[in-house]
């Protein structure tokens, strides 16, 4: 489990995806729960760049960027950090998916087009998984998954 959190720190979302319309969709859906504060990358050396310069709590990131394919972004990611909640989207998944589940510890992955609903839980689900916090769940009641 990662450090502890403070009930009213926001969490540092980073999502990386090449598509400026899933980008600020996704974005503005989750910066509607005042508890996620996201930044956002559209290519793999932005995110790389944002990641050493600025707190993230958590991953969403496209498997396919125009700089880096499949998983060479998030091995680059668990170089810098080998414990940062990783959420993978994509709408298509290589046949060595699974390998790369267990190697490179992914919290989860969403198949585009998705539900930015089915997205919000498994941010939640992710960020109490690693940090022992429900923040932005308050009221809500979700078996744990961790």
């Amino acid at each position: 489990m990662r450090k502890n959190v403070k009930q009213m720190t926001k969490m540092n979302i980073l999502l990386i995806d090449d598509e400026k319309l899933i980008s600020s969709s996704l974005s503005s859906y989750l910066e509607k729960n005042d508890s996620y504060a996201v930044y956002i990358a559209s290519n793999g050396q932005d995110a790389l760049s944002l990641l050493q310069v600025n707190h993230v709590d958590i991953i969403l990131t496209d498997l396919n960027l125009p700089d880096f394919k499949d998983f060479e972004l998030v091995e680059s990611i668990r170089a810098q950090d080998a414990d940062i909640p990783i959420i993978i989207m994509s709408a298509q998944f290589p046949d060595t998916i699974h390998y790369h589940i267990v190697k490179h510890n992914i919290f989860n992955c969403m198949t585009k087009p998705f539900d930015l609903d089915d997205i919000f839980y498994s941010v939640s689900d992710a960020l109490h998984c690693s940090y022992g916090s429900n923040q932005g769940m308050e009221g809500i009641t979700e078996p744990d998954l961790c």
